[in-house]
């Protein structure tokens, strides 16, 4: 049986309104009894069309809440998958892909649409009591190994997503935090921080913010404008007063992803969009993590057709040179739309014309984006002059 198998090339960057780019999903915990079922996938449109299915904010608060949250920020109808799961659905169960009933049933369900999934639950209702590590949930961290490999999963299947998980019951405690530089999960995000006082996490805000944006853009791009919400909190301490001085930038330098104020601008914006990894890995930013997904599929959609297709050979048995020029084209021409989109600054498609094809039957082919730079770290230097 023929294939097409896409790995993704790390280390090469040196680094010291609906559209298919922008469907999400959700994990979430729900609650019996309300208008719909626990453990079956819900296609949602609007917080109106949410409640038509039976989500209802008396018996189904914490759900109700995220999907406000995320119709509040997205402003316009927009589709999300939502699962609903019962309260004995901990953080590790869901990311398990083993787990028939968590992520997996999402993607699947989804039949691998969804570009950026999420993951939360309500911690007082699913863990008795709530264990602290690393000043959030035990869970999490543990949560995300899974999650990150349920992503790579299902990106070997040419179903690729990235994810961000709730990084819930924050203790407001930013030197408890254990440093996600020292993991390798860059599939996953961990969002700290919540719109209401002592809250578990605003997961919802995050994710409608990121319906809004284009897969090159950054989740804390300032030029989007600020969030809807004007109301922000990092466990009880509130963005609007001095409360919070310094925790942002400490949280954001251990790799998570919260809240963020600057000096003379009205709003509260995100503090970046980190992935769980080292800051050098290549998709250790969840935009260049939605880039090469893009770029994968649409080279997967073209080399797809050609699998176990019959080539002319050249002398010696390489690929012919004519149809390898037409191959490199095809590709270059899906990604030559990703560059006028400005989501890629260029791109570059080679055929392996060295390789005997007529040997082993293998087709080699290096697919290359250079991605767009991102002024993060802005120095100026200011000063008096006498001219």
């Amino acid at each position: 049986m023929g294939s097409v198998n896409i790995t993704e090339a790390n280390g090469q960057l040196g680094i010291l309104a609906n559209s298919a780019d922008n469907v999400f999903g959700v994990v979430i915990t729900g609650v019996v009894g309300d208008g719909y079922d626990l453990g079956s996938v819900l296609l949602v449109t609007s917080l109106p069309n949410a409640i038509s299915q039976g989500v209802t904010e008396a018996n189904s608060p914490f759900l109700y809440k995220f999907l406000k949250e995320f119709y509040d920020e997205a402003g316009k109808p927009t589709q999300l998958y939502v699962l609903p799961v019962a309260n004995t659905m901990t953080y590790s169960l869901i990311c398990d892909k083993d787990n028939a009933g968590g992520i997996s049933k999402l993607i699947n369900y989804a039949q691998g649409a969804i570009r950026v999934a999420s993951v939360i639950v309500d911690d007082a209702d699913v863990y008795s009591p709530v264990v602290i590590t690393g000043g959030i949930n035990a869970d999490v961290l543990p949560a995300a190994a899974l999650l990150q490999a349920a992503a790579t999963y299902y990106a070997n299947k040419e179903m690729p997503f990235r994810a961000i998980i709730a990084g819930s019951s924050f203790n407001g405690v930013a030197g408890d935090l254990i440093n996600l530089n020292g993991y390798s999960y860059n599939r996953v995000g961990i969002m700290l921080g919540d719109v209401v006082s002592g809250g578990n996490c605003a997961l919802g805000t995050l994710m409608g913010k990121l319906s809004t944006m284009r897969v090159v853009e950054k989740l804390s791009k300032v030029k989007t404008g600020a969030l809807v919400t004007t109301s922000a909190f990092l466990n009880t301490s509130s963005m609007n007063d001095d409360s919070t001085a310094g925790v942002p930038d400490a949280i954001a330098a251990k790799g998570y992803i919260t809240w963020f104020k600057y000096p003379l601008l009205s709003g509260i914006f995100f503090s970046g969009d980190p992935m769980a990894c080292v800051s050098t890995d290549d998709y250790g930013m969840l935009c260049r993590g939605r880039i090469m997904d893009k770029v994968r599929l649409l080279a997967y959609g073209v080399m797809v057709n050609e699998v176990d297709a019959d080539v002319a050979t050249e002398e010696g048995g390489t690929i012919d040179e004519a149809f390898a020029t037409w191959l490199e084209g095809q590709v270059d021409q899906k990604l030559s739309g990703m560059v006028s989109a400005g989501e890629i600054d260029n791109s570059s498609v080679s055929v392996d014309r060295a390789h005997v094809l007529s040997s082993d039957n293998k087709f080699y082919l290096a697919v290359k984006a250079r991605p767009k730079g991102y002024l993060t770290d802005i120095e100026v230097t200011i000063g008096y002059s006498t001219v």
